[in-house]
């Protein structure tokens, strides 16, 4: 008796070989079927580097953590002041996922 081989559909061998097949069964069916959006990564990095660059903060390193995050010392005010972008309703931040 010969066994009947399995050949990946194309529209699923992109996730399977990035996610494994595991991950792409459950994540079509939590989405399968919809218009799901893939965000960039720049967003999650940058929410990540504000978080990183709020735990680091003593009151008196602006200057320090400019360099190290390679971004302005206004701009690291700004993100330990808590001047936020205006969240999107029920959008979760991703200090909520960490």
């Amino acid at each position: 008796m010969e066994k009947e081989s399995f050949v990946l559909p194309p529209q699923y061998r992109d996730l399977c070989r990035v996610i494994g097949m595991d991950a792409t069964i459950r994540l079509c069916k939590e989405f399968g079927g919809s218009d799901t959006y893939i965000p960039k990564v720049d967003a999650l990095i940058a929410a990540q580097k504000r978080a990183q660059i709020r735990r680091e903060w003593t009151g008196h390193n602006a200057g320090a953590l400019a360099r190290k995050y390679e971004v302005s010392v206004r701009w690291i005010r700004k993100i330990v002041e808590g001047d936020k972008l205006p969240q999107i309703a029920e959008q979760i931040s991703v200090d909520d996922l960490i």
